[in-house]
């Protein structure tokens, strides 16, 4: 009887260490002999030669099925990054801390019974979200281009580029010199008027008088002018070069106002409607230099010109800004001319994109 029961003891025991697992991928199962964890490329491996096992490297092996990874119940390391998995089933590997699949062609991951996960990288797959409400301890800054069940609620605004289509509103200060009409002096000269007399009576009704008259002589003056200007408007890039865009640009509204500094009078100024183009040269993800070039419609209003006080004219304007992200500072140089007479002022900006 005690023979009987020692042989049957020894069958278990032998059977319970010839069980295998079966490993389809001939790559992973190449890796496991490489580390000595078998040694016959036969599609299987003694699962006791792997359920100790608790670190596996085996990123970069071209594997495409990495069934037979459930026996490894000890793992707590896992890198099977940068091959060919399209699925990876480690709901039986609870000792998992450490998982990096990233590089695979993964639709889904389940880490939902990998509770003691702290880190996690699934970025560069086709995954679109993972659900980690099991996962308390996950370190969720490791996740990279997905998005996980719990920043759903929280999803962060798109990352703005240089060439985002935006309202643009630019603060500007200067210096202008223009030619202005001004009253440079005076002219008084006297007119007689002869008396006048009636033809019927020979009487005379009005006496003869003399008008004392004084007339303003105008003439061009060069002035310099200190500018302050207010523009709004907004720019659209086409295309999809990677460094450089040509884009259309409306100045909806620009204000100005030019403050005498070497006397003379105050000058405004409104733009509408300028158009024009637009060109970023991207020097990297977050900066970039600009140029730009409007024509347009423009109101002058001079409190000592000859003739009116309000003028129609045109505008034009050229400008180059370093962007930094959606702020810029720039160099503007613009020409107004109104009434036969010009404006030219050169300005420093300082603005943003929204």
């Amino acid at each position: 009887m005690k023979r009987l029961l020692l042989s049957l003891a020894l069958i278990f025991y032998l059977n319970a260490n010839a069980q295998t697992t079966v490993i389809p991928d001939v790559n992973f199962e190449q890796i496991l002999i490489n580390l000595e964890y078998d040694d016959v490329l036969d599609g299987s491996v003694l699962t006791s030669n792997i359920i100790d096992v608790k670190e596996l490297f085996i990123g970069g092996y071209n594997i495409s099925d990495l069934r037979g990874i459930q026996d490894f119940k000890s793992l707590k390391k896992l890198y099977c990054n940068s091959n060919n998995l399209s699925s990876l089933d480690i709901s039986h590997n609870d000792s998992l801390i450490s998982l990096h699949c990233q590089y695979n062609r993964l639709t889904y991951l389940d880490i939902s019974n990998n509770k003691l996960l702290v880190d996690l990288d699934c970025s560069h797959n086709l995954i679109k979200s993972v659900n980690v409400k099991e996962n308390k301890d996950l370190d969720q800054t490791s996740f990279n281009e997905i998005e996980t069940e719990s920043k759903k609620s929280k999803k962060r605004k798109p990352t703005r580029t240089l060439f985002d289509n935006a309202l643009f509103v630019d603060g500007m200060f200067g210096f202008s010199s223009a030619t202005v009409s001004e009253v440079i002096g005076k002219h008084s000269y006297s007119v007689y008027n002869p008396p006048y007399t009636s033809g019927l009576f020979g009487l005379t009704t009005n006496p003869a008088f003399i008008v004392h008259v004084t007339d303003n002589i105008y003439g061009d003056v060069q002035r310099s002018f200190v500018t302050l200007n207010l523009k709004i408007g907004n720019k659209w890039y086409g295309g999809s070069r990677e460094n450089w865009r040509l884009g259309f640009q409306a100045t909806w509204l620009k204000l100005g106002a030019l403050i005498p500094s070497n006397g003379g009078s105050f000058q405004g100024s409104i733009s509408l409607a300028n158009i024009g183009f637009t060109n970023m040269f991207k020097l990297s993800e977050v900066r970039g230099i600009e140029f730009n070039a409007t024509f347009g419609y423009n109101l002058a209003m001079n409190s000592n010109v000859r003739y009116e006080t309000l003028t129609q004219g045109v505008a034009t304007s050229i400008e180059v800004k370093l962007r930094i992200k959606q702020f810029a500072v720039g160099l503007d140089y613009s020409n107004q001319f109104n009434a036969g007479y010009g404006i030219n002022t050169i300005s420093m900006s300082v603005g943003g994109n929204f």
